[in-house]
């Protein structure tokens, strides 16, 4: 399933994903090639040449597309502590992380940067983003940083910035490449993880919020973001209640004001202000 993509796995990335050698990886190919598969192997990477190949991969596999999306769906809705549910995730995810199922991981560059993270977190070493985006400075430059963990599906690294002494977010599409340095952690006794909130925003405190949805604000809440539903209640018909706890503005904010006149805030003070100095910006 690993193979059954567009750019196919490194024999470096087989490796370290089974934690065997390379040496039992090429067996694996050899073996996989034995039993009709037609390997295409170029530049250290193999796949699965699908057109060439005696067998439809689809009949091994254990789930249909739309089951590991039911089954994803699922995980996300279990009570409980977000590692637990988020360590479920990503054993559904090394499963199906080829083009059909995968959100996160499209390129061959992602693939080898998150790979070379992992290594960093594992090895508890130091590591340079190359050419980081910076959304809030409006900058573009290398950030030395001691990689924690993932956030979902590996859209985000919690990550300790070496230049600013603290742990930050930094979003795995903004940087060009991922360079380990020799150099060991420092700072790991000042390493923490924050929180997601219900509109994938992060941040290492909460703020609870009450929302008035319409009928219309309601699907399209639940539309786009799927795990809003369990702090939703009925209010009457066509009105809604949204009662959750965020980390951010920014991400409540986008919706809010994506739906003028279909939601009311009721509460904090603070979002309504945010929202409104938000809009002038508009005007």
């Amino acid at each position: 399933m690993l193979l059954n993509n567009s750019f196919g796995k490194s024999t470096e990335e087989l490796a370290e994903r089974f934690e065997v050698s390379k040496r039992t990886i090429y067996r694996y190919i050899e073996t996989m090639k034995e039993s009709g598969f037609v390997i295409d192997s170029e530049n250290g990477y193999h796949k699965i040449n699908r057109e060439d190949s005696m067998h439809d991969l689809s009949n091994l596999l254990h789930f249909s597309e739309e089951e590991a999306f039911i089954l994803s769906n699922a995980i996300h809705e279990v009570e409980g502590d977000n590692d637990f549910k988020s360590k479920l995730a990503q054993k559904l995810y090394s499963l199906y992380d080829f083009d059909r199922v995968s959100r996160a991981i499209t390129r061959k560059e992602d693939s080898e940067n998150i790979l070379a993270l992992l290594k960093g977190i594992k090895s508890q070493r130091q590591v340079i983003l190359k050419n980081y985006h910076s959304a809030n400075s409006k900058t573009i430059r290398d950030r030395k940083v001691e990689p924690i963990d993932f956030t979902y599906h590996y859209s985000s690294l919690w990550a300790f910035d070496v230049e600013d002494k603290q742990t930050k977010l930094f979003r795995t599409s903004r940087y060009s490449k991922v360079v380990i340095t020799d150099e060991p952690f420092k700072y790991k006794r000042q390493h923490k993880k924050g929180g997601i909130d219900i509109f994938r925003t992060a941040g290492f405190e909460t703020i609870k919020i009450q929302l008035k949805l319409t009928m219309r604000a309601y699907t399209l809440l639940i539309e786009e973001y799927p795990l809003a539903g369990k702090y939703i209640q009925k209010l009457s018909t066509g009105e809604y209640l949204l009662d959750t706890k965020i980390c951010s503005f920014e991400g409540v904010g986008r919706f809010i004001m994506g739906l003028p006149g279909e939601v009311v805030i009721m509460g904090p003070n603070k979002l309504k202000e945010f929202v409104r100095e938000r809009v002038k910006t508009f005007l």
